[in-house]
């Protein structure tokens, strides 16, 4: 209703000026004659004093229409406003509801790897563990969403092991990707610190809507996830990060709707793929907050690449090497501390029975 007002004033606005041209067109015909007989002041009274009286008249009505435009977009503003938080409220109290049982389920799941001395049980259940946990971090991406809306998201940095995450994402995507029979490859610089120091949940979660993303729009061929050292000085590393797919691509005058939330790219031909439209405005506006730029290259109907660079504390400078060794050996090092642990219990039970 109120962009119908909207139209209707600008079209009146429209009105007055095209009157007032044709108001001076008239004036000028009319004095026309009287500028041949070179009376000069026969002529200025002519055509100066409706000049004058018309611009008067337009001035005031323009001042009319201003003021109401201006009314109705201070009203469309706060209707916008009021939309926008109430989205956010809904956003953020949808999300707590969804975190709550997956909570409740990666509790229980912690207590199998807790429990469990048997290595394959540990390994299934850490693979449910990580997986549950980037389905917490879509969950939290909505909520995230909101959070950036209001500029409230913050980074924290903290210690973390770089082939645990590597290895949690590429649990919690290769087996969508070979559903699909796609080829799934990892290229990881083995020249990477075992030990970094920053926001492992935020990168992961970067990393992981990129990945979700390659495999979700690729039909046949392949995805692929690489991360290679590119400075390091002063106790930092740069780390360059990019998937790449085979995908169906981006037409280049959709390239500037990437970072609009909400809004799916090409949707009349993805109405069937499943999905938000929030994961690459997150991205870019996580990575904007770490002091990174998401690059996008992209041809339609031939795949798309996304990387960035992305700057990290070092805090073991030991080569990572094999990402896969070093995964399975963090696992089985949780297996033998737990293995130890349910020993003592057993142990302190015992000697409190005898």
């Amino acid at each position: 209703m109120k962009s119908v007002k909207t139209k209707m004033m600008l079209m009146i606005a429209s009105l007055v000026v095209i009157v007032e041209f044709v108001i001076l067109i008239i004036v000028a015909v009319m004095t026309y004659s009287i500028l041949e007989t070179k009376d000069a002041v026969i002529a200025a009274a002519y055509f100066f004093i409706p000049f004058v009286v018309s611009f008067a008249i337009g001035l005031f009505c323009a001042r009319l229409i201003v003021k109401w435009l201006l009314k109705l977009i201070d009203e469309q503003t706060e209707a916008a406003n009021a939309a926008n938080r109430a989205k956010s409220t809904f956003l953020a109290n949808m999300s707590h509801e969804v975190r709550t049982p997956i909570n409740a389920i990666l509790g229980m799941d912690e207590m199998i790897i807790r429990e469990s001395n048997d290595e394959q049980i540990v390994e299934y259940a850490t693979n449910i563990k990580q997986a549950g946990k980037s389905l917490l971090a879509q969950v939290n991406g909505i909520l995230d969403y909101s959070k950036l809306e209001e500029g409230k998201m913050e980074i924290f940095t903290v210690e973390y092991d770089l082939a645990s995450m590597i290895g949690g994402l590429v649990t919690s995507t290769s087996a969508r990707a070979k559903a699909k029979g796609l080829n799934y490859n990892v290229d990881i610089d083995e020249k990477l610190p075992v030990t970094l120091l920053g926001d492992d949940v935020r990168v992961s979660q970067i990393v992981s809507n990129l990945l979700t993303n390659a495999v979700k729009y690729t039909e046949a061929g392949e995805v692929n996830l690489s991360m290679k050292e590119v400075n390091r000085y002063d106790g930092s590393i740069e780390i360059e990060i990019k998937v790449r797919d085979t995908g169906i691509g981006i037409r280049e005058e959709d390239m500037e709707n990437l970072s609009v939330s909400f809004k799916r790219i090409d949707e009349e031909h993805h109405r069937n793929i499943e999905g938000t439209g929030l994961g690459i405005p997150i991205v870019i506006q996580l990575l904007h907050l770490m002091g990174s730029e998401l690059q996008v290259d992209s041809k339609y109907q031939v795949g798309s690449s996304f990387s960035f660079i992305l700057k990290q504390g070092i805090i073991n400078e030991e080569p990572i090497g094999d990402y896969k060794k070093r995964s399975r050996k963090a696992i089985k090092d949780v297996t033998n501390i737990h293995f130890h642990q349910c020993l003592r219990r057993r142990f302190c039970w015992l000697t409190i029975m005898k």
